[in-house]
């Protein structure tokens, strides 16, 4: 009889053990997999908390708690994988995005830095520049004579051609020389903006990465539409965020 009362006492241990631990488990998954909700541009994200980088702002609450206040930004750290992109076999060593999102600048789309604005009009420190037509990408390069060939803006058209400057801007670009000496795709880092209703994105890719912005942009519009949905609700609509799409 004791024996019998023993082993009972002993499943009954081996249950509760396994118990806690299934319950430990998940709670680990969920903190790996958890969000964090912040207002950026008046429209509320719940952002996945694995690609929020260090130093966000301290206003920044958990999932389902209160937010009185609006954020100025926060800087993420996207796999390119995550992205649904296929970077596999196209030469990128720095398979992720760096994304810093911030509100928009007032009403209507992209606004351009100055420098992007100089160099479509050859002013200020483009006002001798150099263009270039870049092969790899299908895309203008814009140089400042006194900045070749390290610094330059891509565009889709040449400003010979016409049009408008903010439609035709692609992305502000930096490169370093590589081991060689030479200046190629490698050793390039681009920052793209994109535009989805009020909020504004700052995007980095490096590299062979550059390749597929368009793709990056594409997914990454479809990310931030997703984030709003999880936090189920916006001060601007759904409909208003997919309609406000910049044409990158």
């Amino acid at each position: 009889m004791m024996c019998r009362r023993g082993g009972m006492v002993r499943l009954s241990l081996a249950v509760i053990f396994c118990f806690f631990l299934v319950v430990w488990t998940e709670c680990l998954a969920d903190g790996e997999g958890g969000s964090v909700e912040m207002a950026i541009g008046g429209v509320r994200l719940a952002i996945p908390s694995r690609y929020v980088l260090p130093g966000f702002p301290s206003t920044i609450v958990p999932e389902g708690g209160g937010l009185d206040e609006e954020e100025n930004g926060v800087s993420l750290e996207i796999p390119l994988g995550d992205l649904k992109v296929d970077f596999e076999g196209g030469g990128v060593t720095v398979n992720k995005v760096v994304v810093l999102v911030s509100g928009a600048w007032g009403e209507g789309g992209v606004q351009l830095s100055p420098a992007a604005i100089d160099a479509w009009r050859g002013e200020g420190l483009y006002r001798e520049s150099v263009v270039e037509f870049d092969s790899e990408v299908n895309l203008y390069r814009i140089y400042p004579r006194a900045g070749y060939p390290v610094i330059w803006q891509y565009f889709r058209s040449s400003p010979s051609e016409g049009g408008d400057a903010v439609k035709n801007w692609v992305a502000s670009c930096m490169a370093s020389p590589g081991a060689d000496g030479g200046i190629g795709l490698a050793n390039t880092r681009c920052k793209f903006i994109s535009l989805c209703g009020t909020v504004r994105s700052e995007l980095t890719l490096f590299g062979a990465g550059i390749r597929l912005m368009d793709v990056v942009l594409r997914e990454y519009k479809k990310m931030v539409v997703h984030w709003a949905q999880e936090a189920k609700a916006a001060s601007v609509g759904l409909r208003e965020l997919g309609l406000s799409e910049t044409p990158l």
